[in-house]
């Protein structure tokens, strides 16, 4: 089955798919832009970028290309985006009501506006000197918290390393803890936060430590503590200055990390504005303890509102798949509902680059699927219900923070792309083959490759047009590449595709 022509990424010529990708890079060789952009203070070169949209080439109207994406759209620009992702012929599910369909036109348009203007304000008033020194600054501040903190809660220590807590399963299993950046400024996000403390102490399979990072609230987070049950498996840590949620989270790993002294650990992340479902950590552990690494969850709308709806129904923080992968693995998850087995990510963290949120965790899945070889996986039962900023202008606002760090991925990783990607939308049904499917599909043309060799040395061979030995010599070869083929689908799950292919 081909990808939808309707994806995330780059719309030129009309040509999207696996070629799309090919093609993007044609139209920028033939008139001399750059395939990777050097990171600019301030892009003044608009005549080399603009040259992609002469001729009969149609500029690009979606984030796919790094020198796209660096360069400030203009209004123009931005209001012809909108229109392209605000027609329903665009998306990959349509409503049936003509209500919600008018609807979401309408907040496509917003969004995409916030999207476009938060990467022209990037473009504008960043560069990478300040990335730098806000990197610097952040790691420097993760640094000095986790010196200040590493030893101060021997309970919470204790039952990390292994000792049975109150609720747990003890050593034998991992330790499963909750890591929760926090960030309030009014009464109202410690009211969430506190209903955040309330959603996880009702978790079916509770978790044995929940590790709070307070990035330098300005508002007093007392009166939410009350809500967890049980004082000595709450950590709450204070950064010692504002640095964003992707160091705060860095920051509740590395204590557990350090606490673990050896002991495999699963980290559940999500937001203090989200509730998670009672399932969700038992679902999370449950999908670890099957194959550890990256999970992420669907996350819908806690209100039954028109911005939730909208992003129920186009999944914009459920992570998005590809055809290139197998069946249950994702480009990406997002850090409102994701777990990550630590032992699996090495010392790997987030980068501290990011100030706001957005981009930071498909930074670090782009970069656990690159470095180590660790894929991003979905699991439907954890689900986690996510307060979403609501009317116009917390889409556009929410959708402007997202423009505003894609940026900085694009610099950090210009391999990565959004094309050919699709969304996890409501009610998501994965299409593609299982991984066990994908084994024995590969080992079998390979297999048919090998065979055709083997038959057409033997026939050479018996025309004389190879010696004995030469024909000796090309089936060792052959039966080395075999063995390199069984040897590759012998993973996990791929075993049972080498016996079947034995």
């Amino acid at each position: 089955m081909e990808p939808s022509r309707f994806s995330h990424g780059l719309v030129a010529n009309a040509v999207t798919g696996p070629s799309a990708r090919w093609l993007n890079v044609q139209v920028l060789r033939k008139h001399g832009c750059p395939q990777r952009h050097t990171w600019p203070t301030r892009v003044t070169d608009h005549a080399t970028l603009g040259l992609c949209a002469q001729g009969r080439t149609r500029r690009v109207l979606s984030n796919s290309s790094p020198d796209d994406i660096a360069r400030p759209p203009t209004w123009r620009e931005t209001l012809r985006g909108a229109v392209f992702w605000a027609n329903p012929d665009h998306w990959d599910k349509v409503p049936k009501s003509m209500y919600w369909t008018l609807t979401f036109v309408l907040l496509k348009i917003v969004g995409t506006i916030g999207g476009y203007r938060g990467r022209a304000n990037f473009a504008r008033r960043s560069g990478l000197q300040p990335l730098m020194k806000w990197r610097e600054r952040s790691s420097d501040a993760v640094s000095r918290t986790f010196e200040t903190f590493k030893n101060h809660f021997p309970e919470a220590a204790g039952i990390v390393r292994g000792r049975t807590s109150s609720w747990g399963q003890g050593p034998a299993e991992p330790c499963l803890a909750v890591v929760l950046p926090v960030f309030c400024r009014t009464a109202q996000d410690v009211q969430e936060f506190r209903s955040t403390l309330i959603a996880l102490s009702r978790q079916t399979r509770r978790a044995d430590v929940v590790v709070v990072v307070d990035d330098e609230s300005p508002a007093d987070l007392a009166a939410a503590f009350g809500a967890w049950p049980e004082a000595k498996s709450l950590v709450s840590v204070r950064m010692s200055c504002n640095c964003g949620p992707a160091s705060a989270r860095s920051l509740g790993m590395r204590l557990l990390r350090h606490w673990a002294a050896g002991r495999r650990v699963i980290a559940c992340l999500t937001d203090s504005d989200a509730a998670p479902s009672p399932q969700w950590c038992k679902a999370m552990l449950d999908a670890q303890l099957r194959k550890p690494g990256i999970f992420c969850g669907p996350t819908l709308s806690a209100t039954d509102c028109h911005v939730g709806r909208f992003h129920d129904h186009f999944g914009n923080l459920n992570g998005r798949w590809t055809w290139d992968d197998p069946q249950g693995v994702l480009l990406y998850g997002c850090t409102c509902n994701f777990s990550v087995d630590l032992t699996a990510i090495g010392n790997m963290e987030f980068d501290p680059i990011f100030s706001r949120p957005g981009f930071e965790d498909i930074e670090l899945c782009w970069r656990a699927r690159t470095e180590l070889g660790v894929f991003t996986r979905y699991t439907e039962k954890a689900r986690v219900f996510h307060e979403y900023d609501q009317g116009f202008t917390g889409l556009y606002n929410q959708f402007w923070k997202y423009g505003h760090t894609e940026p900085i991925m694009a610099w950090m990783h210009p391999s990565f792309s959004f094309q050919g990607s699709r969304p996890v939308t409501a009610e998501f049904r994965d299409p593609r083959r299982t991984e066990i499917q994908a084994s024995i599909g590969a080992a079998n043309h390979v297999m048919r490759d090998l065979e055709m060799a083997a038959q057409q040395i033997m026939r050479e061979a018996a025309s004389g047009a190879k010696t004995a030995d030469e024909a000796q010599k090309a089936m060792q070869s052959l039966q080395l590449e075999a063995q390199k083929l069984l040897q590759t689908a012998q993973t996990e799950d791929g075993n049972k595709a080498t016996g079947k292919q034995k």
